[in-house]
């Protein structure tokens, strides 16, 4: 067979094979491009800022605060600090004390320590008839206190001791002639268990509490109260 007859069985055969009503499929189309969509206003606002950090001292939570019409208070000022002591003098009248009876005392404060001297004197004398008797006390106190117990250096609990010297001297005459006299001297130490107030800047000073002596005798338990003023 020749080329030429196959070339026109070819095409003939296809025909047949092929049944009429089939067509051919229409050519896919390329997906449009689908827009994206706008974005939401939501998402283009710009995220809140944190809530700022909390401060210190009282108030409400971050985030958080009183509702409408509510009053807002200020926090509580800081408790004041303890004050430096600026008086560092004080003059004072004791009553009973290591002196025994009373004395008049000077104190000065170095930081937390009071330096102490004082005096109390006494002299009495009686007669009877021709015959008379006289007697002299002198007393000088001499004390060192811890005063840096308490609160705003104000109201102290104070602790201390020392020693006082005592001189006791005593005559007695007939027909004013003396006939016998005599004297005496002493040291007796003392303990200071006791209350002060005391301003840091000056002003009125009270000291009171116990003032136990003792020697080589014996132990005597004493009170005492002193008034006056630091400067």
């Amino acid at each position: 067979m020749s080329q030429r007859a196959l070339g026109l069985l070819v095409p003939l055969a296809v025909s047949v094979t092929t049944p009429a009503w089939a067509e051919p499929a229409p050519p896919r189309s390329p997906a449009a491009a689908q827009p994206a969509p706008p974005p939401s206003p939501a998402a283009a606002q710009p995220a809140p800022p944190p809530p700022p950090a909390a401060q210190p001292g009282y108030g409400p939570p971050p985030g958080y605060g009183p509702p409408p019409g509510y009053p807002v208070y200020p926090p509580p000022p800081p408790p004041p600090q303890d004050q430096e002591r600026t008086a560092n003098n004080a003059l004072y009248v004791e009553g009973l004390g290591p002196a025994i009876f009373y004395s008049l005392n000077y104190e000065r404060t170095i930081s937390d320590v009071a330096l102490r001297g004082g005096v109390g004197y006494m002299s009495i004398g009686t007669s009877a008839g021709d015959t008379s008797a006289s007697a002299t006390w002198l007393a000088v106190p001499l004390t060192l206190s811890y005063i840096g117990l308490g609160t705003k250096k104000k109201h102290i609990f104070e602790l201390g001791g020392g020693v006082t010297i005592f001189y006791v001297g005593g005559s007695v005459s007939t027909l004013n002639v003396a006939s016998s006299e005599g004297s005496a001297t002493a040291l007796i130490g003392h303990l200071i268990f006791g209350y002060r107030l005391q301003p840091p800047g000056g002003g009125f000073m009270l000291r009171t509490g116990l003032s136990p002596m003792f020697n080589q005798h014996g132990f005597i338990p004493w009170p005492y109260i002193a008034l006056g003023a630091a400067f």
